[in-house]
């Protein structure tokens, strides 16, 4: 067993890939491997944002060793989540440049923990995302020396274009007649406004991240906004079922439309705004108040699954009060229900 671990003064432990030409696939993949969580918390179940951090992380390790400079997420394509992972889980976080396209750079990520019965690793869920350069910076081509680039490109296209109509879909309008005897789950045993799910969390984000970029010190990477988000979205599920016994199934596609200087205050207004039979859909939008402005930085929706005491899926006993004078809560509900729907047809396989 090794472990490869990315430290504060960005120094690295080990490396494993031997440099071939410049701009390959294999000169630039890369991998980290840790184990995750907290000891004293071993065999329960670790928050998703501490793996969706690590993810972030290799991908940006693996664009910076192909474009030679630093760059920005500006998107992760949705995470289904195959097998959780626990607290004391050896993990390993696998990235390859997948696609370039000036000025941008597609990268996927697989994520494997170590399974303990079978000694053998585990695919956990694998992403693609994309990052970008400074504006002034050429990103090299890319050379395929593994050979298998072409068919994980026609992958991403198709993901790509689902991150098109998925996009198109939550900034298209709502029907103006919607039924709300359709909307309303009266199987549930009591129904709660939207707006009273509400939680928001502010602070100077970079006064909580101990990963700042290295590199560029003026920004908050998208690693430490996601695990941050998933926290929220975590908490705001909690306070909805009224127990602790949360978990992350699945996060749906992300834009970041603005980076975040580590001075900037950020603002994180969670809301549920879907409720199935085991789960709870969080929405959460980052805002920064910078320069006494306020502007959107991206908005997440993570699939939260409402666990028992011995780790099984727990019924939602509670739902969502949807009336005809909350136009804003009807539509939210109403976009979460499209999106359901968009992952039965395109992502549940």
């Amino acid at each position: 067993i090794f472990f490869r671990v990315h430290l504060s003064l960005g120094v690295d432990l080990f490396w494993h890939m031997e440099v071939t030409s410049e701009g390959s696939v294999t000169h630039s993949a890369d991998f980290i491997s840790d184990v995750v969580g907290d000891v004293a918390l071993v065999g329960q179940r670790l928050p998703l944002g501490e793996i969706l951090r690590g993810m972030d992380n290799c991908a940006v390790r693996v664009a910076q060793k192909h474009t030679k400079s630093d760059v920005k997420t500006t998107s992760m394509d949705a995470i289904i989540v195959a097998t959780p992972v626990l607290h004391g889980d050896l993990v390993k976080w696998e990235g390859r440049v997948v696609q370039v396209l000036q000025p941008s750079i597609s990268v996927q990520v697989r994520v494997f923990r170590k399974d303990l019965s079978s000694r053998s690793w585990r695919l956990v869920f694998h992403c693609f995302l994309t990052l970008t350069p400074p504006p002034t910076h050429q990103v090299p081509g890319l050379v395929d020396d593994m050979g298998q680039t072409g068919q994980l490109e026609q992958e991403l296209q198709i993901r790509q274009e689902l991150m098109v109509n998925w996009s198109a879909m939550l900034e298209g309008p709502a029907p103006e007649n919607l039924c709300l005897k359709d909307m309303m789950d009266y199987t549930k045993r009591e129904h709660i406004n939207v707006d009273e799910t509400v939680l928001v969390l502010r602070c100077c984000l970079g006064s909580k991240v101990t990963s700042t970029n290295q590199d560029t010190i003026l920004y908050i990477r998208a690693g430490d906004l996601v695990q941050w988000m998933d926290t929220a979205a975590n908490q705001c599920s909690r306070t909805f079922v009224q127990h602790h016994r949360t978990a992350t199934i699945c996060v749906n596609r992300i834009l970041f439309k603005k980076p975040i200087l580590v001075s900037d205050w950020v603002e994180l207004v969670a809301r549920v705004v879907y409720v199935r039979l085991h789960t709870t859909e969080v929405e959460v939008e980052c805002w920064i108040d910078r320069d006494g402005t306020k502007q959107h930085a991206c908005t997440g929706y993570f699939i939260v699954l409402q666990l028992n005491e011995l780790g099984q899926n727990q019924e939602v006993v509670a739902g969502l009060n949807i009336n005809e004078f909350d136009d804003d809560a009807t539509r939210r509900h109403y976009m979460a229900k499209q999106r359901f729907a968009f992952w039965q047809q395109f992502d549940s396989d």
